[in-house]
């Protein structure tokens, strides 16, 4: 009963400075009815302009908040409480999906890079930081990349699949299930 009607809403508003937009979360199950908790719905919020930003052109700025931010909402349909590095980076690596061709998601993309590059010895698994450090999460977009080159895209969401939490439980772990499904999917690990 959000937003006027069950369609999806996106706010365009100023969402302040060195912010393109964010996604807000409403409403999440609880589990108490059987079905797996935490899983949430919401909306986002974008600026209502992108003239005089970093993207190439304004639609390119509306195709990076767009993809990223749609994603965010699936993500959080599964489990709301994944890591940082998780939803972010795969947050990412979906605007390379969405939008191969536009010079705005690999700016994105290729701008993020040098943030994970430079701590290669930092775990996947550990708070994303603040300021210049919260770049290394939106990075880990590599490492989606990585996975989807080598055994296909389906491989993001079969993990985002595995994220659900079980009814009455907790939710698994991103690279927990990353390494159950790497091990009876595919015959690797991580």
């Amino acid at each position: 009963d959000y937003g006027g009607d069950g369609r999806f809403d996106i706010y365009l508003r100023w969402a302040g400075k060195g912010s393109d937009g964010y996604r807000v979360t409403e409403v999440c199950t609880d589990g108490t009815d059987g079905s797996a908790k935490d899983r949430c719905a919401g909306y986002f919020v974008m600026n209502p302009s992108y003239k005089d930003s970093s993207y190439p052109s304004e639609l390119d700025g509306i195709k990076v908040l767009t993809s990223h931010e749609l994603f965010h909402t699936l993500q959080d349909a599964y489990n709301v409480g994944q890591w940082r590095t998780f939803t972010e980076g795969t947050a990412v690596w979906n605007e390379l999906q969405v939008f191969p061709d536009s010079p705005g998601t690999w700016g994105d993309y290729l701008g993020f890079l040098p943030a994970l590059f430079r701590e290669p010895e930092r775990p996947f698994d550990k708070s994303m930081g603040s300021g210049g450090a919260a770049s290394y999460a939106y990075a880990t977009a590599a490492w989606a990349e990585f996975l989807s080159e080598r055994f296909g895209p389906a491989i993001i969401r079969e993990i985002w699949e595995g994220c659900e939490a079980p009814p009455a439980g907790e939710a698994p772990h991103f690279l927990d299930v990353t390494e159950v499904l790497l091990a009876k999917k595919y015959g690797t690990s991580l």
